[in-house]
């Protein structure tokens, strides 16, 4: 009877063994999980090429002024001459939301010969660059085009009579509106 009993323990224990390797291995494996997501997002702020307009110098005889969008419209290069202290040329471009993503604008820069400043004035003694009718925190909609306009002028302050040109370009950052956290407009974002 010993035996039998020695003989029952060790096949409930082979059992349990046995149940707790299967117990392990289905608890072991990996479970696959897949999904698809769908994003039907369009982010493409910008420039309007062609809508550049841009006054000559006020004094007759100076070079025409420029103001030329890049292509894709990330950016806008504009040179102007400017012939005597008080001279100043007006610019204006439009700029769009063709995506279906609400933006807001983050911030812009005017880089180029020497310009530096923050807010809405840039300068490059003696021309500044002034910004007056688009500023921070300005939002665009969907399918919605607003006119930017600045203007650059021969501080008059600064009273040398050399004729002065500057060449610079003028970006804006922008940021996805009505979201926590931002997306910076100036990364390329397309998917469908």
């Amino acid at each position: 009877m010993k035996k039998s009993k020695k003989n029952y323990v060790a096949i409930v224990l082979i059992v349990l063994l046995l149940a707790l390797a299967v117990g392990y291995a289905a608890f072991n494996q990996a479970l696959p999980i897949s999904g698809t997501a769908d994003i039907n997002a369009n982010w493409d702020v910008k420039f309007v090429k062609g809508s550049e307009k841009i006054s000559n110098s006020i004094v007759d005889g100076t070079t025409p002024n420029t103001a030329v969008v890049s292509e894709g419209g990330k950016y806008m290069t504009v040179t102007v001459n400017l012939a005597t202290p008080g001279d100043g040329s007006n610019i204006s471009v439009d700029i769009t939301n063709a995506g279906n993503l609400p933006a807001e604008i983050e911030s812009f820069t005017v880089t180029g010969d020497g310009f530096t400043g923050s807010g809405n004035v840039y300068t490059n003694s003696p021309i500044q660059v002034k910004v007056p009718t688009v500023s921070t925190g300005d939002k665009l909609a969907p399918g919605e085009t607003k006119t930017f306009k600045f203007s650059v002028e021969w501080d008059p302050s600064v009273t040398t009579s050399t004729v002065k040109t500057a060449t610079f370009t003028i970006a804006f950052n922008y940021k996805q509106s009505g979201v926590n956290g931002s997306f910076n407009g100036t990364q390329d974002f397309k998917q469908k």
